[in-house]
């Protein structure tokens, strides 16, 4: 269930949710993720199904998201499911680099950070994002092995609750009194608003491309549903508290990812590294 949950939290997208809620209300953000989630479970479900009847048809059990189109939909859909997923993990990869690169050229620039102190120089962004891309490449070679999901999910899962407790530390230190800062906060916002950060709460939950691979990894493949389905739920409710206390710690300052609102320190900096590892050892469970 770790992996799962792991995958279904889209790396460190559990930080742009408080920013996501500021923009679509108190309320109006926890109903979109509760109806994402539920929308993505119920279609992963439906996913699962279609391609155990394929596999008793077929014989195969090595079917990747694109075979499934192919019977489906015939060529022209395998071919549109192909590079639509191609796009997606790739987009998702370039976010994550677009995350690396800019934390470790930050950090480096600065003489006090721990990044200094372990002697890396002092790099621009693109050169960081280069650098990580040739620890990514050889490390898909790992992305079916049940063991790397494992570590990868626990690394991950430990960094993003890392980075949730800390935020939530700070801004109970800044911003004690959330009950009060919550009646201050809008319930919904406006459409506009409400669709530029409706990006953020697919990222969450849109795991599809990632399900088949997972699903073989597992020991208990009979119940993959039941723990997507639960993964599902816990995701959304841990994210939709978290959104909303963030959003009541910050108010309309809440930044896209937020960790800018958290004064840089030994902890932040510690954080932020623990993400940037996981991103890099995450990114081949994208691309799989």
């Amino acid at each position: 269930m770790v992996t799962t949950t792991k995958v279904i939290i889209g790396g460190v997208a559990p930080l742009f949710v408080p920013w996501a809620i500021s923009k679509e209300g108190l309320l109006g953000g926890p109903l979109a993720v509760l109806f994402v989630g539920t929308l993505c479970a119920y279609t992963v479900r439906q996913l699962v199904e279609y391609k155990d009847a394929v596999v008793a048809e077929t014989g195969r059990d090595d079917l990747t998201y694109v075979d499934i189109a192919g019977h489906a939909y015939g060529p022209v859909g395998s071919a549109l499911v192909l590079v639509m997923t191609a796009l997606n993990s790739l987009g998702i990869v370039a976010a994550y680099l677009g995350f690396i690169g800019p934390t470790l050229s930050t950090l480096s620039s600065s003489p006090t950070s721990m990044v200094s102190a372990f002697g890396i120089p002092d790099m621009t962004s693109e050169h960081f994002q280069l650098a990580a891309a040739a620890l990514i490449v050889p490390l898909n070679s790992f992305a079916g092995n049940a063991r790397f999901l494992s570590i990868a999910a626990y690394l991950g899962a430990a960094g993003v609750f890392a980075a949730v407790a800390f935020t939530c530390a700070y801004g109970f230190s800044v911003n004690p009194d959330v009950l009060a800062s919550w009646s201050k906060l809008p319930l919904f916002t406006t459409p506009t608003q409400f669709f530029e950060s409706s990006g953020v709460v697919t990222l969450l939950f849109a795991m599809h491309f990632a399900i088949f691979p997972i699903e073989r990894a597992m020991r208990d493949r009979e119940g993959f549903t039941q723990v997507v389905a639960k993964a599902t739920w816990f995701t959304a409710a841990a994210n939709v508290a978290f959104g909303c206390l963030g959003f009541a710690f910050f108010g309309t300052e809440t930044s896209s990812v937020v960790l800018d609102n958290i004064t840089s320190g030994t902890i932040t900096e510690l954080v932020r590294l623990f993400l940037v590892v996981d991103m890099i050892v995450s990114a081949p469970i994208v691309l799989s």
